[in-house]
């Protein structure tokens, strides 16, 4: 539901291109699929994390594209304006925060050259000292059990 839920606030069409930058287990890409989108990418640094969504997007019969490289390629992979949506869940994490802030900065600077429309981003911290170059269309808080987290919609 929230993956869904995620792709209708950025008002995704089956037309546009889809960017995960940051897709874990492809369940946001999978969704995409299902309402029949063609251009579904994926990245993530981490082997089992695409090894995860092949498997998923197998089962559920959707095809999406997989790239096991981190955000910094984004703009390698993709030409300037060339992105209609990216939408990911990026969450900071005490043990790791230096990390994830520095994965935070590195996607709004990739977003700012590939995207031409909507960035949508699942967080569990106010993300808008981070986007610079972004105007903050409108934040929602959610509580998923006792968390609470933020979409931010730019």
């Amino acid at each position: 539901c929230l993956a869904y839920s995620l792709l209708r606030l950025a008002d995704y069409k089956q037309n546009d291109v889809l960017v995960d930058p940051l897709c874990k287990d492809g369940t946001l890409l999978i969704e995409a699929g299902l309402i029949n989108g063609k251009k579904i990418y994926g990245f993530d640094n981490n082997l089992y994390n695409i090894k995860n969504s092949e498997v998923n997007s197998k089962l559920a019969k959707v095809k999406i594209n997989l790239i096991k490289a981190d955000i910094s390629w984004l703009g390698t992979k993709f030409k300037k304006n060339s992105v209609d949506k990216i939408v990911t869940a990026i969450f900071v994490h005490k043990r790791n925060k230096d990390d994830s802030i520095k994965q935070i900065k590195e996607l709004f600077y990739q977003s700012k050259n590939i995207l031409k429309n909507k960035l949508v981003i699942l967080s569990n911290i106010d993300l808008e000292k981070y986007s610079i170059d972004f105007k903050l269309d409108k934040k929602y808080n959610i509580n998923i059990g006792d968390n609470l987290y933020k979409i931010h919609i730019l």
